[in-house]
Order: structure tokens, then C-alpha cells, then sequence
């Protein structure tokens, strides 16, 4: 895992799950790629606890914010006609600190 800090827009609503009195939330943003192919990154976002709520309370689809959190990359295998195998990968930040960002277009 490495420290990743970036500006995104949030692309879903954030979503609060509850389990053992523990809160979890869990959110989708994009970010700017410079690259040719995709012009932009869907990354999908988690935060516990205090951070999580605020995430909740606060933030909506479609606001600017900058990220501080710890980013992996997780894969998953699809069969498809149990002859191809498809891997897909996806981008998974764990949420440190959040930061409303004031960009305007």
C-alpha cells in the first residue's frame, strides 16, 4: 500500500453501512488522467469511523475533493463460457483525511 493524495469529483452518493456498531462508508470518484486511452479514473472509496460519517453528512455527488489515504489495487477473475478468463482490475482508497476542494470551471 502507498499514500496517495489527489483532487477527484465524487461520482456516486456516499453509501453508510452499519456492522457491530461500526459504520463504514463507501463511494465512487474520479480522477484526471493524462493518459490517451481514459480520460478519467473511477476509483471506489471506503472510510471508518469519524471520517466516514463526516464523508456521509457532508459530501455529495458531484462536490470536489482532495483525498489523503492509502490506495491498493485489487483484481478479479470473471469466467466467461468456462474458456475465457477475464481480469479486471480496480483501484480501492482507504481514506485518511478529506478536504473540500473549491475548483472553478
Amino acid at each position: 500500500m502507498n499514500i496517495f493524495i489527489s483532487t477527484g469529483r465524487i461520482v456516486k452518493h456516499p453509501k453508510l453501512l452499519r456492522y457491530k456498531h461500526k459504520t463504514l462508508v463507501r463511494t465512487m470518484i474520479c480522477v484526471p488522467n493524462n493518459k490517451k486511452k481514459a480520460t478519467f479514473y473511477l476509483i471506489n472509496v471506503n472510510s471508518k469511523g469519524k471520517i466516514g460519517n463526516d464523508i456521509f453528512d457532508i459530501y455529495r455527488k458531484g462536490d470536489f475533493v482532495v483525498i489523503e489515504g492509502l490506495v491498493s489495487i485489487k483484481f478479479k477473475k470473471i469466467s466467461m463460457n468456462n474458456k475465457y478468463i477475464k481480469n479486471i482490475k480496480y483501484i480501492n482508497i482507504k481514506i485518511n483525511k478529506i478536504h473540500p476542494a473549491s475548483l472553478i470551471f
